[in-house]
């Protein structure tokens, strides 16, 4: 799980709600560590998933490995764009947490709406830092 994904989300989790929108964190790893990441990052328990197989994050075609972890211009861009500071902050209670395979580090995550069942927004992170705009996604749950 993202702590810097989580941190934003929490930020606007107000206007979610003020839209009827329930924002769910899914992450790779095991409920034990879900629960280790709600306790140190804030994000609270019970809007956190966890996805212990990788088979959502499959089907969802996000990206993984070590080019797309680490060496990405997605990931360069985000940095240049936004500073180190949301990264900073959000991990000022970071603390590793064991995945359940090591690869599992190795995923990159992305942002999706749905409405009934049907995806009506998908944008995969392209790299470290490159999450949606959380404008993008208001905009995606008043739609």
């Amino acid at each position: 799980m993202c702590w810097e994904a989580a941190a934003t989300l929490s930020s606007a989790q107000e206007e979610f709600e003020a839209l009827g929108a329930t924002v769910r964190l899914i992450g790779l790893g095991s409920p034990e560590g879900a629960a280790e990441f709600s306790e140190l990052s804030g994000f609270p328990a019970d809007l956190l998933l966890v996805d212990e197989s990788r088979e959502l994050y499959e089907a969802l075609e996000c990206a993984s490995g070590v080019r797309a972890t680490f060496f990405s211009a997605a990931s360069g861009k985000a940095i240049a764009k936004k500073g180190w500071d949301p990264i900073k902050k959000a991990a000022e209670n970071f603390s590793p947490i064991k995945p359940v395979r090591n690869g599992d580090v190795l995923w990159q995550g992305g942002s999706f709406v749905f409405r009934g069942g049907k995806c009506v927004y998908a944008r995969r992170d392209g790299g470290t830092g490159d999450h949606a705009p959380i404008a993008e996604l208001l905009e995606a749950c008043r739609a």
